[in-house]
């Protein structure tokens, strides 16, 4: 039975890769900001190496404002003769007051420096540099459409299946399942799908319901590059088709540093993804992956999605795809 560790804000500053998983309202916020402040005072990270995702637009300001007014509480802390009466910032203050000082003070003269933002906003600034190397338009519109025009695309699909009769009935899928099967799907671009096309793999209604899901997928993808538009999780599978490149990943890691992993590079020492539950395994290639390197297995964020079959109770009946978001819980890694 693997220990779960509590984990501590005020303990040792994690020098490997660590998930932590927490409720919500339990103080993440404060947790991510606090760290993001003693890489810099105590292991001098200067701001502008410092990673900080998030998943919404909202939070990514919430979270640098918090960051920002946490330099700022420890640059007053730092700068008092008396041992200030919070544990934690007691902590700051026991060593090296003048360096630590001078480093946040830096830091909060630099902010602007910070790389702060939306775990879409970073792969737009990597992607941005990778400029041919990556296969996206440019110019293309970010848009939240996938439910909207995945339900849109089924109809059509659908009506067209029953136009043509080139099926029997009785492998037909109901709309509200073929909507239900391809927005895994699209939600899911990174998952491995099953069963596959193949009869043989399951049932004729399975098999057919997972060909005109994949008809669905190539159709929503042709109408965004003809109407110049772009999903989140689109722009996640192109970073991580960069991060699988041999050239444009060497370029992506000489851009984005720790946070994908590259050894050579120097732009980002400490990347801090926060909201992982809401993130896929696009965005957990980008940080290198989701488990920690060393230390012991934590209970880890859902960052990981699979798309598998509820097995059918008779031969006829076609399954249904239903994500899994979490793995089997890892044994302690050495």
């Amino acid at each position: 039975m693997t220990d779960i560790e509590t984990f501590e804000l005020a303990g040792p500053l994690p020098q490997s890769r660590l998930a932590i998983e927490a409720s919500a309202g339990t103080g993440k916020t404060f947790t991510l900001s606090t760290l993001a402040a003693r890489y810099v005072a105590e292991d001098g990270v200067p701001i502008s190496e410092l990673l900080v995702v998030t998943f919404t637009r909202a939070a990514a300001a919430e979270l640098k404002d918090r960051v920002r007014a946490r330099l700022i509480e420890f640059a007053e802390a730092l700068d008092t003769a008396s041992r200030p009466d919070d544990a934690l910032l007691a902590l700051i203050w026991s060593e090296d007051r003048e360096v630590r000082l001078e480093r946040v003070r830096t830091a909060i003269t630099e902010f602007d420096a910070a790389t702060i933002t939306t775990i879409h906003g970073f792969a737009q600034q990597v992607i941005g540099t990778l400029g041919s190397t990556v296969l996206t338009d440019p110019d293309a519109v970010l848009v939240d459409d996938t439910e909207a025009i995945g339900r849109q695309v089924a109809t059509d699909v659908l009506v067209a299946e029953a136009v043509h009769e080139a099926n029997p009935a009785s492998e037909m899928p109901s709309l509200d399942d073929l909507r239900h099967s391809s927005q895994l799907a699209l939600n899911n671009a990174d998952s491995a799908l099953v069963p596959g096309p193949d009869p043989d793999e399951s049932n004729p209604r399975a098999a057919r319901l997972r060909v005109l899901v994949d008809e669905i997928t190539t159709e929503v993808d042709r109408r965004r590059k003809e109407a110049g538009t772009l999903s989140f999780d689109d722009l996640l599978s192109r970073l991580r088709e960069a991060l699988d490149d041999d050239l444009a990943g060497r370029s992506a890691g000489r851009h984005s540093g720790s946070a994908t992993g590259s050894p050579s590079s120097t732009s980002f020492r400490t990347p801090i993804p926060s909201n992982g539950r809401s993130s896929t395994a696009s965005s957990a290639r980008a940080f290198g992956g989701p488990l920690p390197l060393r230390g012991t297995a934590l209970r880890l964020p859902r960052w990981c999605w699979w798309a598998t079959p509820s097995r059918p109770s008779t031969p006829s009946e076609a399954p249904t795809f239903t994500p899994i978001s979490r793995p089997p819980m890892p044994p302690a890694l050495a």
